[in-house]
């Protein structure tokens, strides 16, 4: 998953949006006793844009933060004679600070959706990197919910449901299980990376303790089969005693003979 450090400007403005966003639903709902409608968050205006950028300037080249203010301060000469200019004017400087210092993290790569323009990254994300989605506003069909970077099917287990009840928190999607404990007989193994239910996924699942590759136990050959394989047949006699089962790696115990003594696997 792709980790989000949260920027002191974007952090306070999601966190400003979500806030107010989410007292106005709690109104509506009271009222209509349904369940909110996921809207679109407030996105910052150019200001925040500008804003960011003299954070970005005095956390990278001090000595340049007065010419920076001058031009893009709340009271700056762009605000005055280009307003309509600022916003890119702003973006250029976080873009190409960007460049020159690309772990500083008050020198993000957007402020607002706007900044984003190829798809699918077209949301503003909480690292300031553009992004599939930064809300659940962004996503939808079955992979309504945002992790903060990509829409994804389930945030955790509560968002699945039967026949793919666990969430595979790291892409974000439903899966059958993630442990042997999320399986029950007849398929009491975990299979992975399919995340499968399957019949085993380690050999005392079996009863010839076998498991293959594929999740199905290798089925040990009978006391006939055996009695063909150690030529106990074309005596006509049957095969006795415990016997290596080449097909399943284990042992087969075709106990003691009824008549004769076991010789060589074969009552004789």
């Amino acid at each position: 998953m792709i980790s989000r450090r949260l920027l002191p400007l974007a952090a306070l403005l999601v966190s400003c949006a979500t806030a107010c966003a989410s007292s106005a639903e709690t109104g509506e709902t009271a009222a209509s006793g349904g369940s909110p409608p996921v809207g679109p968050l407030e996105q910052p205006g150019p200001e925040a844009t500008c804003e960011q950028y003299v954070r970005c300037v005095a956390a990278t080249n001090p000595g340049g933060l007065g010419i920076i203010e001058e031009q893009y301060g709340a009271d700056g000469t762009c605000w005055k004679n280009t307003p309509e200019l600022c916003d890119g004017a702003c973006l250029t400087g976080l873009l190409q600070s960007r460049t020159a210092f690309p772990n500083e993290p008050a020198c993000p790569k957007c402020v607002a959706d706007r900044h984003c323009t190829e798809a699918p990254l077209l949301a503003c994300g909480a690292d300031g990197a553009c992004a599939e989605c930064s809300s659940d506003h962004h996503c939808s069909g079955t992979t309504a919910l945002c992790d903060g970077y990509f829409c994804v099917e389930c945030l955790d287990d509560a968002d699945c449901a039967a026949p793919t009840p666990r969430c595979l928190f790291d892409v974000g999607e439903c899966v059958a299980c993630n442990l042997d404990a999320d399986c029950a007989a007849p398929t009491p193994g975990c299979a992975l990376p399919a995340h499968e239910c399957v019949p085993c996924s380690r050999p005392e699942h079996c009863p010839s303790g076998d498991c293959e590759a594929d999740g199905h136990c290798c089925e040990a050959s009978s006391c006939e089969q055996l009695a063909d394989v150690y030529g106990c047949s074309l005596y006509g006699v049957p095969a006795c005693g415990p016997i290596q089962d080449q097909s399943c790696n284990g042992t087969v115990d075709c106990g003691p003979c009824a008549q004769g003594t076991c010789n060589n696997f074969c009552c004789f």
